[in-house]
């Protein structure tokens, strides 16, 4: 039997790449090209995030058995598959900027031509083209093919899940039957937060059995489907890290803020399609009769246009599900998941239903007009515009290089002291049952563990995220951390700006009845992140006519003053 043009090479994915090739070679092509440079371009500007440094230290376990352990121990919920294809990576590339970030580039190089696949079977090869051209050229999807974290490698899978499920449903081959039930077994694999595709499939599967009845699969084909991507996540099940996630839920509640409507169209920019709109009606209606802006032509307005129904009612379903779930979970539990990195899933869909909705009315030319316009109008003001502003063609990345500029200034003698308090980004106040030499205390000291720190011989304690007296169990960790910092009486501490001023009053509250706290050293990076070198003189035994160290006097060294137990002088 010969072999089909929709399988060639053996991939249906892959499949029509080569074909499309011989037919329109140059677009995609040219597409493809220019989402491999945007994203290539300055990988290592930023240097690693809080979130990357926790990567960084699961893939330093190197043997694949070290890296599932750890996955399934600390408290993240974030299952193992990324972290082993990472790993990989850095063998080849080490373990800095560019090796943990380079398998998110291929990821997302290879999403853009899957957003051309998947419009091309929704639509056309013209909304196909658009889309793949849009995600492209997002500043969004850049910043996360630049971001040693899962998201790349789950929008590549949710993508080849999609297409193999669009492509089932119109013939039942075993190769798209296959590609569907691995796809989406490793995209659960990599992160749970992408478990609503499954619904949307579902969902979409019953509009078309129920409603637009254009596909032959059976109720029992789909079921078995979803059995057998149930019988492959059987060994994630039974690790309980779902159930463990869910009972200590504050690992996912991160953003203590109330959903709004602007969170579900974030990845609409609405003042783009304003201004596309308002030009496209100045070309369109053409008061003045001008040529130069008339609209183009187009054949279509001469045709039947095609009914696009069902592709908008999937890319509907893509987009509009999510949000709702997340807003639903937000009223049952209180848990706000109506971020960007946790919306992320719907980013494709929106880069679709652009051109779908535009090239969808009834007259062609107006719609390709304003495709055209936003794009253009698109790329100005997102990446060209932000690598004039600011040197690169991405979002800004959470934190940007905050860390590797603390960590190049706590590397200068002038910050070396017997003691370094160290504000772990992963520790609430509620989370200090931890112990030394365990994968779990690797995960929470991750940043300071990393090779960006010269000298770790350096005695540190680890210090939760909010700086609380509330409960019991906090009022005995911060009994502990007065004991060592008694014991030092010189120490430095890598903090944020709000955990500082928290801090601040704590050490005024239990130190200055006996101790004058004296600011040897500060520095502030380009963000939240503070470093400071603390000294107590004991008012006792101190001579005010004493040096300090360094061979300076008692004015070269400024001191804490207070009020209301809030900071109104920093040194």
């Amino acid at each position: 039997m010969p072999r089909s043009s929709d399988t060639r090479n053996g991939l249906p994915v892959f499949g029509s790449f080569l074909q499309f090739l011989e037919r329109h070679p140059s677009p995609l092509v040219l597409t493809l090209i220019v989402a491999g440079l945007l994203r290539f371009y300055l990988l290592d500007f930023f240097g690693l995030s809080s979130d990357e440094f926790a990567t960084s230290m699961i893939v330093s376990k190197r043997a694949f058995d070290n890296i599932i352990k750890t996955c399934f121990v600390i408290p993240q919920p974030v299952p193992p598959f990324y972290f082993l294809l990472c790993e990989l990576c850095v063998e080849v590339l080490g373990a800095g900027e560019t090796g943990l970030r380079f398998l998110s580039v291929i990821c997302g190089i290879l999403t853009v031509y899957l957003v051309f696949l998947i419009g091309k079977i929704l639509f056309d090869s013209s909304v196909a083209g658009w889309a793949a051209l849009l995600c492209a050229l997002n500043t969004t999807q850049i910043l996360y093919a630049q971001m040693a974290r899962p998201y790349a490698l789950c929008l590549l899978l949710s993508s080849i899940s999609i297409l193999s499920f669009l492509r089932w449903l119109k013939k039942d081959s075993f190769l798209d039957q296959f590609s569907y039930v691995i796809s989406t077994s490793l995209l659960l694999y990599s992160h749970y937060i992408f478990s609503p595709l499954l619904l949307i499939q579902g969902m979409y599967f019953y509009w078309c059995r129920r409603f637009a009845r254009n596909t032959y699969r059976t109720t029992q084909s789909w079921v078995i489907l979803q059995l057998a991507v149930a019988f492959a996540m059987a060994p994630l099940l039974i690790q309980n890290q779902i159930l463990d996630m869910i009972h200590a839920r504050r690992s996912l509640q991160w953003v203590s803020n109330t959903p709004h409507f602007k969170d579900v169209i974030l990845f609409f920019k609405l003042k783009y399609l304003f201004f596309s709109a308002i030009i496209t009606f100045i070309c369109s209606w053409n008061p003045f009769r001008w040529e130069s802006l008339r609209c183009p032509m187009a054949e279509a307005d001469k045709q039947d246009f095609a009914p696009r129904v069902h592709g908008l009612v999937f890319l509907l379903l893509w987009y509009g599900l999510p949000p709702l779930l997340f807003y639903l979970l937000y009223l049952f539990t209180g848990i706000n998941l109506m971020v960007e990195r946790y919306l992320i899933l719907i980013s494709l869909a929106s880069y679709l239903l652009i051109p779908a909705v535009a090239l969808s009315i009834k007259h062609y030319r107006w719609g390709k007009t304003f495709v055209i316009v936003y794009v253009l109008y698109y790329v100005i003001s997102a990446p060209i515009l932000s690598y004039f502003k600011k040197g690169h063609f991405s979002q800004a990345m959470p934190g940007e290089s905050q860390w590797r500029e603390t960590f190049g200034a706590l590397n200068n003698s002038a910050f070396k002291s017997s003691l370094l308090l160290f504000q772990s980004p992963y520790i609430e106040a509620d989370q200090l049952d931890y112990g030394p030499n365990t994968p779990l205390f690797d995960y929470l000291s991750a940043p300071i563990l990393s090779s960006h720190i010269r000298d770790t011989r350096t005695p540190f304690e680890l210090l939760p995220h909010h700086w609380r007296t509330e409960t019991a169990m906090q009022e005995k960790f911060n009994a502990r951390i007065k004991r060592a910092v008694l014991g030092s009486q010189e120490f430095t501490l890598l903090c944020n700006q709000e955990f500082w001023e928290d801090f601040q009053a704590w050490l005024h509250r239990e130190f200055t009845d006996h101790f004058e706290i004296l600011s040897v050293k500060t520095f502030s990076s380009s963000q939240v992140l503070r470093l400071k070198k603390i000294r107590l003189l004991s008012k006792r035994t101190r001579n005010p006519d004493d040096a300090f160290l360094g061979g300076g006097t008692r004015s070269s060294v400024p001191k804490f003053r207070w009020k209301n137990s809030r900071r109104r002088q920093d040194g």
